[in-house]
């Protein structure tokens, strides 16, 4: 295999894995910002805590994959990226292990005070959290102010139009996907939000995806150029997208919530890849001239460490993608 082969390769793989990591993250966040809605003392509470307790540390491993990954595979863009988002990768891991400790540890005292002000932890970093993450997302795929392969201007510049819409669009998603996990785990009865509530955060969800791809394009052009160009069957993944989230919507109103949560993980995929084959053959563009921008081809590691690389990653992924199927299908509605 060539090196440009290897290279492409690993940019669609690491495309899979933070797919496959954002579609699980959102539900287990979703979950966590829809527990403000109970006591912390009351069973309920205690319920939906349980019903992602056993999945949230699993999730994490892709996470690991995706950012490894990126260094491992792309060292270049890795420090660029660093470099660029520095202020925001540090408050992601401090929500990260803030998310992690209150899910965990919120009941291993009996103190009120204690258990409340984990609550508001797990509550609040579960929507900082994808916030973050949605910025960080919208920002490889729109590129940032590069030159020389330095950042030209600070951090606040991510917080984009596009960026906001983005985070707006993975909040709403996860609202909706925590809320189809909470019925689907603890049952149809279970009490969560009233669907008048849901359809309106749903139908945002439907305007933010139209209006992010709007933004996609007329403001960043980002479909003028690479795979789009090249192959304009690729325009079927945003239109499904935006078809999916009118269908979850309707799924949603005739309260589906098994379909509708299979419709949401399809579109939020959809989007996600979206993004990454406009951005090719970039791996981080520049929004100062394209000819700055960082190619997947110029910051790929060598051909032996992207081969040795893919090996390990042939051998060691199904290990992991069967062990989160076995979670899943084991654990599934034990609470």
């Amino acid at each position: 295999m060539s090196h440009e082969f290897l290279a492409n390769l690993w940019y669609f793989i690491l495309a899979l894995v933070w797919a496959i990591y954002i579609c699980q993250e959102l539900f287990v966040c979703g979950v966590g910002m829809l527990s403000r809605n109970y006591d912390v003392t009351s069973d309920s509470f205690k319920k939906v805590n349980e019903s992602v307790a056993t999945f949230w540390d699993g999730i994490q491993v892709w996470l690991i994959v995706a950012i490894g990954g990126l260094f491992a595979t792309f060292p270049t863009a890795y420090g660029l990226t660093l470099q660029a988002m520095y202020v925001p990768i540090f408050l992601l891991i401090l929500i990260l292990i803030l998310r992690g400790t209150s899910i965990e540890l919120i009941y291993k005292s009996d103190d009120i005070s204690w258990q409340k002000a984990l609550a508001r932890i797990w509550a609040n970093s579960s929507l900082l959290l994808i916030t973050v993450e949605s910025v960080y997302l919208v920002n490889l795929f729109t590129g940032l102010p590069i030159k020389n392969n330095l950042m030209t201007e600070g951090f606040y510049v991510i917080f984009t139009k596009a960026a906001i819409l983005g985070a707006v669009l993975l909040v709403t998603c996860a609202l909706s996907l925590g809320m189809c996990w909470i019925k689907l785990t603890l049952g149809d009865s279970f009490k969560v939000l009233s669907k008048q509530s849901i359809l309106w955060i749903s139908g945002v969800s439907v305007f933010a995806v139209s209006l992010l791809f709007l933004t996609l394009t007329n403001k960043y052009m980002i479909f003028e150029t690479g795979l789009f160009v090249e192959y304009p069957i690729l325009w079927s993944m945003p239109i499904a997208a935006m078809l999916m989230y009118v269908i979850q919507f309707i799924l949603l109103l005739k309260e589906k919530y098994a379909f509708a949560f299979a419709a949401l993980i399809v579109a939020v995929s959809l989007v996600i890849f979206t993004g990454f084959s406009a951005a090719f053959p970039y791996i981080l563009g520049s929004t100062i001239d394209p000819e700055e921008g960082l190619l997947i081809i110029d910051a790929a590691a060598s051909q032996h460490a992207l081969t040795l690389i893919t090996v390990v990653t042939v051998l060691f992924l199904p290990v992991a993608i069967a062990y989160q199927t076995w979670k899943y299908k084991t654990f599934w509605r034990r609470f």
